[in-house]
Parts: C-alpha cells; structure tokens; sequence
C-alpha cells in the first residue's frame, strides 16, 4: 500500500469493524477498514468452484468489460424497477446456490455490522416489499473506469437514494499476480458540480483528482474490504482471474442501515 502525504482524512485505515470505524468510514473521516481472513482459503476456492459452474453476464454499455452473476440497479436506473426485481428474484437464487455449501458472506456481513452499529441493518426493500439484490460475484480482470458509487446523485426515484452515506465492500475470492488488479480511493468526494467532468455511462475524466491525495490497496485473498464510495476510485488491470463478492452499504437518516447491489 502506498499512500501520498497530506491527506484530508482524519485517520489512517484500520483492520477492526467497531462502531466508532463503522461510522468514521460512514463519515469519510478515514479510507478504508480491511478484514483479513474474512475467508479461508478453503471457503473462497468452495465459492470459486460453483460460481464457475455458472455462466457470467456483462454489463452492457460498460468498458473495460465487466463480468458478472446477479444485477445491480445501475443498469435498470433508467427503466422501470419492476424488471431490476424480477432480474432479482431469479439472481437471488443463484447466489444462494453458490454459497450453500460454505459461509455467506453477505449473510455474516450483515450480522457483524449489525452487531456493532446497535441498528436495524437488512437488505434493501421496495415499497411492495420486494427484495433488492445484494452480493454480486464479479470479475473486474481488466480494471474499471474512475468512478463514484452513490445512489442520492445516481438513482434518484429509488429506495436506496435516501442514504446519507454509502459504503462498498469487497471480499477478495481470487487474485491476478501480484501487485496487479489494485484498488486506488482518493480522498476527493463526488459533488454537484463534478457532473461536467462525467463521460460514458459511468466514468469520470481523470482530471477531476487531478492533485488528489490517495491510498493504493493490494488485496489479499480472503480480505473484505469496505471504503466510502461517494469518494473517486477505480481498480488498476489485473493479470489473471480475478472474482470478488460486493454490495453497497447505505446509512438511512433514521439510522437504519441497508445492503443492496
């Protein structure tokens, strides 16, 4: 990890889930919390082996090319929700197979943030109650754009777009070679004003964090990592198969706190 002097953030990235982290992360104040060992060995090559068995679909409209298994609400923010949901209900299922056999990590997840944030802390629900679907397995082998991931500035109309705050974990099922696939967060947050420097369906030009601090993270297999995703970031090419497991983690003005994909 390499990180650049003079930065914003109040403190340095940690490796404990507290609640005093939890909410620190929630409020920007430090870049990221990293779980080593959330996963064995053993539990991530169980997940890789069944999700392989499974065919993964790409994002349409996005470049580099992203693989997935389950859906996201950024390709339906566009179009009506009841396709994102009925996409849902059948990509649930999916991501109950892959994980029957080993631990879910979505699951014990929640429980952890649950237990240390003392709130109420589900996945996502639409009015009808109908589920969102939370826990892509994805393979970002050829790096991704400069971008944010915030639902007040991109799905307005949604459920999730009254979060305060939003976080993204990752849990790191395979790795490329070493020193490849990094993920790079700069302390610089998403605002208003930054939409003219928006292109693609997703990306940001690079100039705006031009002299932007930030930190580079090398993740190790079996790490879970969770960082504010208001902030730019991207991840670098990989070299070899790359799989992890994410979702979004939002903070509700009433304290409630919500996973969703």
């Amino acid at each position: 990890m390499s990180i650049i002097k003079n930065r914003k953030w109040l403190y340095d990235g940690v490796s404990e889930l507290t609640q005093e982290n939890l909410y620190r992360l929630f409020n920007n104040e430090l870049p990221y919390i990293r779980l080593k060992g959330f996963f064995s060995t053993q539990e991530c090559d169980q997940c890789i082996k069944v999700a392989e068995s499974f065919t993964f679909g790409e994002y349409d409209n996005v470049e580099p090319v992203i693989e997935r298994i389950g859906c996201t609400v950024f390709e339906y923010e566009r179009s009506k929700p009841d396709g994102y949901f009925a996409k849902s209900r059948q990509e649930i299922d999916v991501r109950d197979t892959i994980f029957f056999n080993s631990i879910n990590p979505l699951e014990k997840l929640i429980k952890m943030v649950a237990k240390v944030s003392e709130q109420t802390t589900s996945i996502a629900k639409n009015a009808s109650g109908e589920t969102y679907y939370a826990g892509l397995i994805r393979k970002i082998e050829k790096g991704t754009e400069l971008h944010i991931d915030y639902s007040p500035a991109e799905q307005k109309g949604w459920e999730v777009c009254d979060v305060l705050n939003q976080l993204a974990w990752n849990l790191y099922l395979q790795l490329g070679a070493p020193c490849t696939g990094e993920t790079i967060i700069y302390d610089r947050v998403w605002e208003l004003d930054d939409e003219q420097y928006r292109y693609g369906s997703y990306g940001f030009e690079e100039a705006v964090v031009d002299g932007c601090n930030y930190v580079k993270l090398v993740p190790e297999k079996g790490e879970l990592i969770l960082f504010n995703t208001r902030n730019y970031h991207k991840v670098l090419p990989s070299e070899g198969k790359r799989m992890t497991v994410a979702s979004a983690i939002g903070e509700l003005p009433n304290g409630n706190i919500l996973f969703w994909s």
